[in-house]
């Protein structure tokens, strides 16, 4: 009955939706009860989120209980950020914790007129648990949008990930000039050091980058920042 029940969810993936729930009907009525496992790869395979939220429901209705797995895949069918906002919310409320897995498939949707900022502290202030590595996906889709104060304005605030390094470095001269325009605005003003000495120190720079980071060293109040800006001056140092 496995194996049939795979076929009908087959089918259905591809359209045959009528012919996939008669079958799934008919081993029901043998007294066969789909496993999770095949509820969550169902979903899996439903071709955008109104057909995904159907079988979001068809769940619901069994005495089986949506887990992360299931939530998360839900997140992946949803077309923008209100969207996958509303399923995080779900997905709370039955006592199931985001994962670094599920936070950052919410980052990979179009955030629409949000500002970064607005996103950002959304995240900050919702979430107890937010992890920093979720932001990557979140700027790369700004950055491929051109949405560039937002892309910069997360980099600001973290610019020790991969991607924020990446375009920093890229686009030096623009990533400078745009951190000075931040300067003028005091809620900024904590991150900038930080952000410019990692800018300078990957451009080699190492006694602009020294200064920079040695002003972030003595505003930080961050354990894991301020063990990041003594390795980096360490490793000035032993170059200089």
């Amino acid at each position: 009955m496995e194996t049939i029940d795979k076929t009908s969810i087959a089918l259905s993936s591809i359209g045959r939706y009528q012919a996939g729930n008669e079958i799934y009907k008919k081993i029901q009525e043998q007294g066969y009860k789909r496993s999770l496992i095949n509820w969550n790869k169902k979903l899996a395979l439903a071709n955008d989120y109104d057909n995904a939220r159907i079988i979001f429901k068809q769940i619901k209705g069994t005495d089986l209980n949506p887990d992360e797995v299931t939530y998360t895949t839900l997140m992946n069918k949803v077309v923008d950020f209100e969207q996958a906002k509303e399923v995080l919310r779900e997905m709370k409320d039955t006592g199931i914790v985001p994962d670094l897995f599920t936070l950052s498939t919410l980052f990979t949707k179009d955030i629409g007129e949000y500002t970064a900022r607005e996103v950002h502290i959304w995240y900050v202030k919702e979430e107890k648990y937010h992890p920093s590595g979720p932001i990557e996906g979140l700027i790369k889709n700004l950055f491929l949008k051109s949405r560039l104060i937002d892309v910069y304005y997360l980099i600001l605030h973290y610019p020790h990930l991969t991607i924020s390094k990446k375009i920093v470095k890229e686009n030096f001269r623009e990533a400078i000039s745009i951190y000075n325009k931040f300067r003028k605005e005091n809620f900024y003003d904590e991150h900038i050091d930080y952000a410019l000495g990692i800018a300078y120190f990957d451009q080699q720079k190492y006694q602009k980058a020294k200064k920079h980071l040695e002003n972030a060293l003595n505003k930080s109040t961050i354990v894991k920042q301020k063990k990041d800006i003594e390795e980096l001056l360490a490793i000035i140092a032993n170059n200089t």
